[in-house]
């Protein structure tokens, strides 16, 4: 990061080219996993859900990423950083509904899972693989999304700026 931070390059350049490397990886991951669902499974998605699916996780990844390299800017250590993001990207993982829908829990639990703008994303992706792409759940996931990303990059942007100053 220091080597970065003494370069002519945009503050938000540096932040864009590291977020940009991290969805590569990423949404290869992603593709990887609904090719093996196909092939092996029986997965039988929505072309057309799979991709915009992907650019739901894309928008999500750069939220996440964004706000990763901002937080390892600030933390005092590495330990810091792999605990502050456990403790946020767990609950939200466990609250999305991901692995299992949230309608199946008790009540309680369904009302705290809609206060995860994750779980959105997810009601989102289970429409678009299903073919469903104008559902109210796709424009709240995508509507969401495009927050998020925007919200996470404009944080990341501000943190390499003040940390570069």
């Amino acid at each position: 990061m220091e080597r970065e931070r003494v370069t002519p390059a945009r503050r938000g350049a540096l932040l864009t080219g590291r977020v940009l490397s991290t969805l590569t990886a990423l949404l290869v991951q992603s593709l990887l996993l609904v090719l093996i669902a196909v092939a092996f499974f029986g997965l039988r998605p929505s072309p057309g859900g799979v991709v915009l699916t992907l650019l739901l996780v894309a928008l999500l990844g750069a939220t996440f990423a964004s706000l990763s390299y901002a937080l390892g800017l600030v933390a005092p250590g590495e330990d810091t950083v792999a605990s502050v993001l456990n403790s946020v990207t767990l609950p939200l993982l466990l609250l999305s509904g991901i692995l299992l829908p949230m309608s199946l829990g008790p009540t309680w639990l369904y009302n705290l899972s809609r206060a995860n703008p994750v779980s959105y994303l997810v009601d989102a992706a289970r429409d678009l693989f299903a073919g469903q792409f104008a559902t109210g759940d796709v424009v709240a996931g995508f509507v969401i999304a495009a927050v998020l990303a925007l919200v996470g990059g404009i944080v990341g942007t501000r943190t390499f700026q003040r940390a570069s100053s």
